[in-house]
């Protein structure tokens, strides 16, 4: 199963809009990105496959500094379910591929 490529998801919640970002590559690595008003947390790591069914994101291990920062994400871990070949599903969000 081939899964890389560019994500891409949005949602409204109290005013505020959040931009998700979500980019599998070939070699396993990965990089998921939030972007709402004052705030971009943002995670690399390592991609798998559980099941067929999910995607399971390994947040690489960031520098107590880097915790300190708006960019630090709280999670270092995420179960993305796979929907289709072109549309995941991250808590409640639909992320959807980036046509090139």
């Amino acid at each position: 199963m081939e899964f890389e490529g560019t994500f891409f998801g949005m949602r409204e919640t109290m005013g505020f809009k959040y931009q998700y970002i979500l980019e599998l590559n070939q070699n396993g690595s990965f990089f998921f990105k939030i972007i709402v008003q004052d705030a971009m947390p943002q995670c690399q790591g390592k991609w798998r496959f559980e099941n067929n069914k999910f995607i399971i994101l390994d947040c690489h291990e960031v520098s107590v500094w880097e915790t300190l920062t708006n960019g630090y994400m709280n999670n270092c871990d995420y179960k993305i379910k796979i929907l289709n070949k072109n549309k995941l599903r991250y808590n409640n969000i639909i992320l959807k591929r980036k046509n090139d």
